[in-house]
Order: C-alpha cells, then sequence, then structure tokens
C-alpha cells in the first residue's frame, strides 16, 4: 500500500511539473491583478517569443507603436514613459499590453514588461524560468493558472517530444501518464494543426505503417507461403511507403490500375466534368516494383484521429482514421454537438464543399467504374477505400492494396446503356461495385444519386474508345 502511494504521488507530482510549468519554470508571484500574476523578472533562454502585429492601432492600441528591434534591441510594441494618452501609470501599461497579448495575438501567454527610457512590451507563447533582473522595472505578466495556457502544435509538440526523450529510468508509468496528457493537445482538429502534423510525421524516417498497406496479399497468390507481409515509410524518402512482399500479380494489377484511373480522368476532363475533381478519386502510384519490393506513394489519414503517443505520433491503420459509411451519419448531425460534427465542419471547409458525401461518392463511381470495366479486375479480397492525404495535404478518395486482386473480370453490366430501376448489388459479385449510400441506409437522402452518376458518366467517356492501356491522350 505504501509502495503504491508513492507511486501515485510521483504521478502527480510529474503531472503537475509537466502541465503547469514544464517549459516555463517555476513563476514566483511578486503580486496579482484581475487577469494575471506578476514576476520581477524576464523570460530566459528557451522561451519562443511572438512577432506582435505591426500596427498596434488597427487591433485598438493606438497609442503603442511597433519597435523591429532597433530601439529597444528586441521587437514589441513601445510607448514613451511618460505618454499620458495610454496613463499615469505603469500598471495601466501593463494591463493594455496582458488584455492585446490574450484578446489579439495568437498563443500569446506572457508578457515581458520593460521600464525605460520607452515602456515595452514582449509577448511570448512560452516562457522558461525567468532570469533575475538588473533593476526593479522589468517584469513578467502570466495568466493566473498555467493551464490556461494556449499553445500553437508546433509548442504542445516540444513539450510533448521532452517527455518522450526523457531517461525513463524506473518511472514508466508516471511517464506514460504524461504522455497520455498531450493526446487531447496534438490530436489535429482543424487544418492549421493537421499541417502541423503532417509537416512532422513526414519527416520521420523508416517509420512502421503497420497492415493498413498491405493485409489483402496475405489472401493472394502467396497465401501458401504464410510470408509476413510489412509496410513502412522510406528510411530516405518518407512520402514513398515500401511494401515488402507483394502477390505475385500485385505489380501489375496495381500499374494498370493507376494507368486506367488517369486514362478515364482526362476523358472526364475533355467533355467538361468537374466533380471528380473536388474530391479526387486516387490509387497511389507504383516507382518501383519487383518480386520482393513495392514502393509506392504514402498514403496519410484524413484526419489523424488515431496516432501512436509513444512512438512519435506516427498514424495506426488508415482504415482506422474515419469509416467511408461514418459520414452518413455525420451529414445527419445525430452528433452535431460533439466530435463528428467538428470533422464534418473540418471536412466541409477543407474540401470547399456543402456536402462531402455527393463529391465522395460520384469519385467512388469513377473509381469502382473503372477497375470493373477498363481494368476489369476481379476480386479475392476488396482493396480498402478511405478518405485520406498525399504529402501535399489535399484531400483524395483512395484504393490501394491489390494483393488480392486478379485480372480478367467480365461483368455483363460494363455495356448497358441504361440503368434505370436495376438492383445492382444482385450483379456486383466479384467486382467494386457498392453503391454509396447504400439504398437502405436509413440516412440516405433522395438527392444521392451521385455514385451511379459517377459509374455510368465512366461508362459513357469509355465506351467505343481503345483501352486505355494502349491510348496516347
Amino acid at each position: 500500500m505504501i509502495i503504491l502511494r508513492s507511486t501515485w504521488l510521483i504521478v502527480l507530482a510529474r503531472l503537475f511539473k509537466s502541465h503547469a510549468v514544464r517549459d516555463e519554470g517555476k513563476m514566483i508571484t511578486t503580486r496579482c491583478c484581475d487577469d494575471y500574476t506578476v514576476e520581477q523578472g524576464l523570460c530566459g533562454a528557451g522561451s519562443v517569443r511572438l512577432d506582435p502585429p505591426t500596427n498596434p492601432s488597427q487591433v485598438g492600441y493606438p497609442a503603442f507603436k511597433y519597435s523591429d528591434g532597433v530601439a529597444t534591441h528586441e521587437g514589441g510594441w513601445t510607448v514613451e514613459a511618460a505618454d499620458t494618452t495610454v496613463s499615469d501609470t505603469f500598471q495601466d501599461v501593463e494591463k493594455q499590453c496582458f488584455q492585446a497579448c490574450i484578446s489579439s495575438i495568437k498563443y500569446c501567454n506572457y508578457v515581458v514588461v520593460k521600464k525605460l527610457m520607452f515602456s515595452t512590451c514582449l509577448f511570448f507563447t512560452t516562457c522558461s524560468w525567468p532570469r533575475p533582473p538588473n533593476t526593479d522595472v522589468q517584469f513578467t505578466l502570466a495568466r493566473k493558472e498555467p493551464h490556461q495556457n494556449i499553445y500553437s502544435w508546433k509548442a504542445w509538440f516540444a513539450k510533448y517530444n521532452a517527455v518522450l526523450n526523457e531517461d525513463v529510468g524506473m518511472d514508466q508509468k508516471a511517464r506514460d501518464t504524461e504522455l497520455k496528457f498531450y493526446e487531447a493537445k496534438l490530436l489535429p482538429h482543424d487544418e492549421d494543426s493537421y499541417m502541423e502534423w503532417l509537416t512532422h510525421v513526414r519527416h520521420v524516417k523508416g517509420a512502421g505503417l503497420g497492415t493498413g498497406f498491405g493485409a489483402g496479399a496475405e489472401v493472394g497468390s502467396r497465401q501458401s507461403e504464410q510470408e509476413e507481409i510489412r509496410v513502412w515509410s522510406d528510411k530516405d524518402e518518407p512520402d514513398v511507403a515500401v511494401k515488402r512482399p507483394p502477390s505475385s500479380s500485385e505489380c501489375q494489377v496495381h500499374k494498370q490500375a493507376v494507368h486506367n484511373l488517369a486514362c478515364t480522368m482526362a476523358r472526364l476532363d475533355k467533355i467538361h466534368e468537374t466533380r471528380h475533381r473536388i474530391i479526387e478519386p486516387h490509387i497511389p502510384r507504383i516507382f518501383n516494383c519487383t518480386t520482393e519490393t513495392m514502393k509506392m506513394e504514402r498514403i496519410y489519414p484524413c484526419f489523424g484521429l488515431h496516432l501512436n503517443f509513444k512512438n512519435k505520433l506516427l498514424p495506426t491503420r488508415l482504415e482506422q482514421d474515419i469509416d467511408l459509411w461514418k459520414l452518413i451519419t455525420m451529414r445527419a448531425k445525430k452528433d452535431v454537438e460533439g466530435p463528428a460534427g467538428a470533422r464534418w465542419a473540418w471536412l466541409k471547409e477543407a474540401t470547399g464543399t456543402k456536402d462531402p458525401i455527393k463529391s465522395v461518392a460520384f469519385s467512388k463511381g469513377v473509381m469502382d467504374a473503372t477497375l470493373d470495366c477498363v481494368t476489369r479486375v476481379r476480386l479475392q479480397e476488396e482493396p480498402p477505400v478511405v478518405l485520406g492525404r498525399g504529402a501535399d495535404g489535399h484531400i483524395r478518395l483512395y484504393r490501394f492494396d491489390f494483393g488480392a486482386v486478379l485480372l480478367g473480370g467480365d461483368y455483363k453490366w460494363c455495356s448497358w446503356t441504361n440503368f434505370t430501376d436495376i438492383h445492382l448489388h444482385n450483379y456486383a459479385t466479384g467486382a467494386t461495385m457498392k453503391e454509396f449510400p447504400l439504398k437502405v441506409d436509413e440516412d440516405r437522402l433522395e438527392s444521392d444519386t451521385d455514385y451511379m452518376d459517377g459509374y455510368t458518366t465512366t461508362l459513357a467517356v469509355n465506351r467505343g474508345k481503345p483501352p486505355c492501356a494502349f491510348e496516347h491522350e
């Protein structure tokens, strides 16, 4: 019991240190005001300073002037000490600068105020243990409670990384508890935080990508050999995924599918169709493929909802990020105030469309029709279809993992010109064809005809034309 109690005391102590003052050091309050505390001293080495607006009057502080560092040796806002348009007390200068910090400067948490010939305010997002001043006219202002601080993704990552790289010793449980704290802070929640995470993860070399890029090959032509399927990012090119080994037919099928989809997309462009360009259908390009190794474009998750916080924030399987069919309940606003509602708004903003499902459905129809009727695939296991992103951060609809896909499909509907009142699921055995949303889905709308629009439009633009593999358009 004594040992257990001691362990929890260590955990609580480390958590307090991490959450409140890991980077900031110990703030020794000399006086306290309505909205902030004041410590005598300046932010020390390692603090992260912010550049404030260059025109203070535009954000409501006309008496201040922006200094580029010539007069103050550090950029910030200045006001003459005797300027009564601000106030006749130094504390009023403090108040205005701290108010500007929390209301007008993103991720600002600390203000250093110097009272010399000029009253100068410098703005910080993190403040390491303030160093003692030489005089009594240098102060650091901080929020009353450190947990109120608002950090950029980069600042939170720096804190997380410090914990991750600590010498663990015998305190593994406390360390894991600290890492758990950062999950809510570092999971991307909008395009800005996602792009920060993407920039980080793209530079993690040799990262294992799990089986999200290759489980299908286990039921393909290598099934009898029982070889382990491994996928990781290339150690020299993080945006390249390496799969070892591919199935015997995978290289051929995958390359053919990539070529045919690009050809179909070009044919749609020629008839001035644009719906396939909103959320584009995409199959990762192959850079090199042998019987032992296949190198292809790496796919990143759409939202980054599942990250490994014990391993450099690497994503887990792509299929776990956002299930395609989950989009339908998101649109139905069954969780409008919760995380799903926030992600639906994020997806609409990121793709620039009011209803992403319509764009996803059309592109899925284009991709499925191309695979069924141009590449003519025959599935042993369906390649996963997910919303994901490339290295550029653009959201696309991906199909990947053709390890259990063969050529030679022959589907009678590929020559049809009229699909009215035909129940397609009766004909789709062995093909990729699967409507989205399904007709039986309770949240399907009457206007959800985009999948069949994409599928039939693709059949139309390819009908009567030579196979894409032999065409140079």
